[in-house]
Order: C-alpha cells, then structure tokens, then sequence
C-alpha cells in the first residue's frame, strides 16, 4: 500500500506508533498558525543572535582598561546574548514539545513527521508558505509536492468520520 500515514493506518489516524509521533495533513495544517509563530520567533531571536555577536565581536575582550561607555555596550551586548539564548531555547522547547523538527533555522523550514510508504517521513512547511505543500523522507532532504489524492483522500475521510 502506498501514500501518506492515512492511508497506512488501521483507524487510528494519528498518534503513536512504533515508529514514533505521526501526524497526518489536516493536523499538521492545523498546527500551522502557532508553529508560524514559533518559527516567526526562532528566525527573528536567530538574527537577534548574530547581530549582538558580530557587534560584541568587534569590541575588546578584556574590558578593565576601557573606559565606562565601551565597558557598557559590552555589559549590554553580553545580555542581549543571554535573552536571545533564553528565548531561542523557548522556541525549540515548543518546536519540541509539539514533536516537530526545525529542518532550516535561518529561512524557518519545519518538518511535522509522518508515516509514507511505511517510512519515516516529514510533511514540510517553509515560512512565508500558505499550506503545506511537500512532504520527504527523513534521510532523503529532497522536497516532493504531496499529491492532491492525498489531501483529497484526507478530506473524504475527515467527513466520513464527522458523519458517523
């Protein structure tokens, strides 16, 4: 049998498996409006990141013989790098916390894992992207757009199972 993790399962659609989380479309494009946050934020506290550490990185390392306004702007860079750690680490937690794989830091690529073929794979979104729209294997990075049978044959079972 082949396709997408509805199409694999026993009606059971989502949830554990031996092989771990396994989310199908509809609920990976539901958890599409708090993961775009998240994203939002983990791309802007990464940028955050890189500008206090290249601005840090062009004062001296050893701030004893400076005078006050350098020894400040260390002081404050050194913080800004410390909240954007905390925040940063927020964001993975909840990335993690939803079982879900940050695939590209830099331009947000997120991937919600799924079952295709009886493999391991991963629905994928991009930030700035409407829908989800490709999907890959695990070990096998190359994008796919999921076929419309798939999103089709999800939403035909979705009302099946809302009229039962």
């Amino acid at each position: 049998m082949s396709g997408f993790a509805e199409n694999q399962s026993t009606g059971q659609w989502a949830g554990r498996s031996s092989l771990g989380e396994i989310l199908t479309w509809e609920e990976s494009q539901a958890m599409l409006p708090l993961v775009s946050r998240i994203v939002r934020d983990v791309i802007h506290w990464t940028r955050a990141l890189d500008e206090a550490e290249s601005s840090l990185g062009g004062l001296p390392a050893n701030t004893h013989h400076v005078d006050w306004e350098v020894r400040s702007k260390v002081y404050h860079l050194k913080d800004r790098l410390a909240e954007c750690g905390r925040e940063l680490r927020g964001a993975f937690l909840e990335l993690e916390a939803l079982r879900l794989t940050l695939l590209d830091q830099e331009v947000g690529v997120v991937g919600f894992p799924t079952l295709v073929n009886n493999r391991r794979a991963f629905f994928i979104w991009q930030m700035g992207e409407l829908t989800i729209a490709h999907w890959c294997y695990t070990c096998d990075p190359t994008r796919r757009l999921i076929p419309k049978a798939w999103i089709r044959e999800a939403k035909d079972n979705d009302l099946e199972m809302r009229a039962a």
